[in-house]
């Protein structure tokens, strides 16, 4: 006979082995499993009793077999993928002899071998209703890893095609059916108990992270931002508090727990809040000038600029007062307008007031032609025309006088004068001062000069008023963001009563721009305290932690000590802050200092950041093992490999070896 080759040894050595299991099995007596009675076929009704007697060695089988597979990775490894091998081979022939072509000829028939025993097998347990029967009674745990497959690749399919009931469903089915299922729950269990432990053993050793972490309920970088934004101070000195920053944030809860400790310390809390007032007043200053001296009764800022204002233009005034300029034509026409002969009135009441004489008069119209007593050649009288008047002469001081009273005709707006007849006379005004102007140079440099001197005490009249807006004249409080809002946003209103002009509309045409800045800083400064107050308010209303237990937490050196992120205190806790535990006062007045300073407690709030992310890594760790493990008795992987390799190894007879070993 021709020398075989190793191929062909190989595929004879495994078909003699099989007829000879073939032949031992044909010789042992048959027996039917059904109570063991030979000749007896099992019938369902039998199924439950035999499912209860074969129970322990089929789970014997199924988790030694599982045993085998973890503690046997590499072994485990090599026979799944000549399985594997199998499978793609009897799929795809061509593929299979591209691979016999690059491969040892001995992989193609272990790879072969194997997936026909594991065919086989499945083939014998599922090839009839009576063979699923005995498989159920004979093997029930392997039965169950087999279902839980098939239901976790129907889910697979059903989520794919867009089916989420269904799949949630087979999932379902898989989880109920697995075998590795009861394994799970205690080990997830254990993996909760351990990071539990691991984070009541962070909180015990550092109370105050905790305290902090707690507050800011998940904000703790943007609150760390905020205190520590170079840009928060909007009025120099005013040294914002922690509880206003948090604020900002949109942290109410940590704007609280930060209150809590400003209270603590009551009057540096008052100091500081003083010193935020006195910091607005005195920034506002720039504005309204240096105040008057209350003791001493020497005027401010302000009443210095009028008084200056007052002596120069008394001298200027004094100057142009004594010219005299005569009427002509346009002037007439000005007295033709009615709100010229209603002032005339006024400023001639004014004169006399004064003690003083009052030159001008409505201009006379010109005398009418008499007649002379003699007739022309036609017989009609002759008539005479009167010599015209000598031209009247008015002093500057009376033209000023008059302009005065068009203006305050307007003022007090007797007649309830409209919006277009208002502005009509102002025009009129307008148009008497340009002609006093174009008559007397030393008249229109004293208003020019006293113009340019009311524009700094305009501003600082605005400044007075924006001031008391500011601060109550009658308590000396403190008012609130929107009364000082209200003098901004009513512009006209707080210029005329600073100034009683009311051609201004906008505090821009009174201010200078770097005025508006300081009032804006001052508005959003007043915004934000009092936006902090209405947070603190509402955080209140949380639970956050309390500076007392947190200090007693953290002085403490000895006793139980539960996390203060545990709401649930416990009898022991209780029973030792009780009898054992004292506030430590030092602790909690340092607490509250750091409270106190925003950059203090910037530098706590990271603290208790940096602990927590070391927290959360040595919590994984931890949990990684468990949860890995539950993970992994999950994958079909971990129940297709015991089955596989008992499918491969399919007698349990010591004397009998497997296939491999022929």
């Amino acid at each position: 006979m021709a020398e075989l080759s190793l191929d062909q040894q190989r595929a004879l050595a495994l078909s003699q082995a099989r007829l000879r299991l073939q032949d031992a099995d044909a010789a042992a007596p048959s027996a039917a499993p059904g109570e063991g009675v030979p000749g007896q076929r099992r019938t369902w009704s039998d199924v439950p009793a035999d499912v209860r007697q074969n129970l322990p060695g089929s789970a014997q089988r199924f988790y030694g077999g599982l045993v085998e597979a973890v503690t046997s990775p590499v072994q485990t490894a090599k026979s799944l993928g000549q399985v594997a091998l199998g499978a793609m081979r009897r799929a795809n022939p061509g593929m299979a002899r591209i691979a016999d072509a690059l491969y040892k000829p001995e992989f193609a028939t272990q790879s072969d071998a194997a997936f026909s025993a594991v065919l086989d097998e499945y083939a014998k347990n599922y090839g009839s209703a009576d063979a699923v029967r005995d498989k159920i009674a004979e093997d029930p745990v392997g039965f169950l890893a087999d279902v839980s497959m098939v239901f976790g690749g129907g889910a697979g399919v059903a989520r794919g095609a867009g089916m989420a009931r269904t799949g949630r469903a087979l999932q379902a089915a898989e989880t109920a059916t697995n075998p590795l299922s009861p394994l799970i729950v205690p080990i997830q269990v254990a993996g909760k108990g351990a990071t539990t432990a691991a984070n009541v053993g962070y909180d015990m050793s550092d109370p105050m992270a905790a305290a902090y972490l707690r507050a800011a309920a998940g904000q703790g970088p943007e609150i760390s931002q905020a205190l520590r934004n170079p840009a928060a101070e909007f009025v120099p000195g005013s040294r914002p508090l922690t509880s206003q920053l948090a604020a900002t944030a949109g942290s109410p809860e940590f704007a609280a727990f930060a209150r809590l400790g400003e209270e603590r310390l009551a009057a540096e809390l008052a100091q500081r809040l003083q010193g935020q007032d006195v910091a607005r007043q005195s920034y506002l200053q720039q504005v309204s000038g240096a105040p008057a001296n209350p003791v001493t009764g020497r005027g401010g800022a302000l009443e210095a600029a009028k008084e200056a204002r007052g002596r120069t233009a008394t001298a200027a005034y004094g100057r142009a007062e004594p010219e005299v300029y005569r009427s002509d034509a346009t002037f007439e026409r000005l007295f033709d307008r009615p709100s010229m002969r209603d002032a005339l009135a006024w400023a001639e009441s004014v004169a006399k007031e004064k003690g003083q004489t009052f030159s001008i008069r409505r201009p006379e119209p010109p005398a009418a032609p008499v007649p002379t007593g003699m007739l022309d050649a036609q017989g009609q009288p002759i008539m005479s025309t009167p010599a015209p008047a000598a031209p009247v002469e008015y002093s500057v001081r009376d033209l000023d006088r008059l302009q005065k009273a068009v203006r305050d005709y307007v003022k007090e707006n007797p007649k309830g004068l409209g919006k277009e007849e208002r502005s009509a006379i102002l025009d009129t005004r307008r148009e008497l001062l340009d002609w006093i102007d174009n008559q007397s140079e030393a008249y229109k440099a004293a208003r020019e000069g006293f113009a340019a001197a009311s524009e700094p005490i305009n501003r600082m009249a605005v400044g007075r008023e924006l001031q008391n807006a500011l601060v109550n004249p009658l308590t000396g409080e403190a008012s609130r963001a929107g009364t000082f809002a209200t003098a901004m946003v009513n512009a006209p209103r707080t210029i005329k009563r600073a100034t009683g002009e009311s051609r201004f509309s906008y505090l821009s045409d009174v201010l200078r721009p770097d005025d508006i800045k300081v009032v804006q800083d001052i508005h959003k400064d007043l915004q934000r305290a009092e936006a902090a107050e209405t947070a603190v308010r509402r955080g209140r209303q949380a639970d956050i932690p309390d500076i007392s237990k947190t200090a007693t937490e953290a002085g403490a050196p000895l006793g139980p000590q539960v996390s203060l992120l545990n709401r649930a205190y416990t009898l022991a806790q209780n029973i030792y802050r009780r009898f054992e535990g004292r506030v430590n006062r030092e602790m909690a007045e340092q607490i509250a200092r750091d409270l106190m300073d925003p950059q203090a407690t910037a530098f706590q709030l990271d603290r208790a950041l940096r602990r927590e992310a070391n927290r959360a890594k040595t919590v994984s760790r931890i949990e990684a093992p468990f949860r890995a493990t539950a993970n992994a008795l999950r994958s079909p992987t971990l129940r297709a490999a015991p089955q596989a390799m008992n499918a491969m190894n399919p007698y349990e007879d010591p004397f009998r070896a497997p296939l491999e070993d022929y």
